[in-house]
């Protein structure tokens, strides 16, 4: 029998229940065995005899046959380790299950995520529609790529992000740093690029118009960025400025690419401009009812005035078009999916979460 425990020692006991510790306070055992650092929160053994244990960020392998010498150990980027266990019996593939996630492989090659769980914040969304896939940054500045179903990868730059835009032809993500740079990219791996300045405040959001051909940085200094987009998503240059004082929350290009909508913080309340982009011009937001938006992820607009209006005293923090469908999240918890477009107070359906919806 094997007992791990949280002074960081592995203890055996054999048929004739007579105790054998290993320990990194005695002296006689410390040049054969290291324990991982931390506690031991999981043990495996093999029926050839290795013992397999997990620390913190880290597995080991022990042949018990020669007094439980180290055979093998793999670091882990995933958190601690809190759970083993084989893929089959008898097999050598192991489920591994740390603090947010849980990996399948073995010691003798690489263990891939096969589920990645969520433990912050998710600060932005990008969805790819030609290839049913998504992109999110959270608050740890952590960028992942997923499928339907399952995790594609994960990257975390050295520049701190806080919101992503995937490029229309599906090959080039984006990212906006809290430093005013912008990211590049590759939607394959997650490599980084490229690196574009932008502006001396974070960048807040992101959006491409359809063919892809120019990027909308929203900014925390007030200002949206117009940035021509050449070579498939990675190259960019700024063409004009859409100059405004308030953080910008979100922004949306209508179908023909010459308007755009950005939604702004002022103070306690958002509002929301309407721009003629060729004139870098602000015009009446009243005229978006006249034009057609997409995506349409601006929580305010005349468009859908209405949801304000359904429930009484529900703030809304992030909505999306789908066809004749908005849904919506909101900081009670509740996704509401309403007719597009929605002007006036009518029905809808609402889904409930535990939690704010952002």
């Amino acid at each position: 029998m094997v007992n791990g425990d949280s002074a960081n020692r592995c203890s055996t006991r054999s048929s004739s229940d007579a105790p054998y510790v290993l320990a990194q306070h005695l002296a006689s055992l410390s040049k054969r065995i290291r324990s991982p650092a931390g506690e031991v929160r999981s043990l495996l053994a093999t029926q050839e005899g290795t013992l397999i244990s997990g620390g913190q960020n880290q597995l080991k392998a022990w042949d018990s046959h020669q007094r439980f010498q180290q055979l093998a150990a793999v670091d882990f980027t995933e958190g601690d380790i809190r759970a083993l266990q084989f893929h089959q019996e008898g097999g050598a593939s192991l489920y591994v299950g740390t603090n947010n996630a849980i990996l399948e492989g073995t010691m003798q090659s690489s263990f891939k995520i096969l589920v990645q769980g969520i433990d912050t914040i998710i600060c932005d969304l990008a969805i790819d529609f030609q290839g049913q896939s998504f992109v999110t940054v959270d608050k740890g500045g952590n960028i992942c790529r997923w499928d339907i179903r399952y995790l594609m990868w994960k990257t975390k730059p050295q520049v701190d992000t806080i919101c992503v835009g995937f490029h229309p032809e599906g090959r080039a993500i984006t990212a906006g740093g809290t430093n005013g740079k912008l990211l590049v990219l590759h939607s394959d791996g997650g490599l980084v690029v490229a690196t574009i300045f932008v502006a001396d405040a974070a960048l807040k959001a992101l959006a491409y118009n359809t063919d892809g051909s120019v990027l909308a940085v929203g900014c925390e200094d007030g200002n949206v960025y117009i940035c021509g987009s050449k070579n498939r998503g990675y190259l960019y240059k700024i063409h004009a400025v859409l100059k405004n004082e308030w953080p910008i929350l979100q922004i949306d290009w209508s179908d023909d690419g010459e308007y755009l909508q950005s939604c702004y913080r002022k103070e306690d309340f958002c509002e929301v401009a309407l721009w003629k982009v060729a004139e870098s011009k602000r015009i009446t937001s009243a005229l978006s009812q006249n034009r057609n938006w997409p995506q349409h992820t601006c929580t305010l607009s005349h468009n859908i005035l209405g949801i304000w209006k359904r429930i009484e005293g529900v703030f809304y923090l992030s909505c999306h078009r789908n066809g004749s469908k908005l849904a919506t999240g909101a900081k009670d918890g509740f996704i509401r999916i309403y007719p597009y477009p929605y002007p006036e107070a009518d029905q809808v359906r609402i889904f409930y979460y535990t939690r704010r919806v952002q």
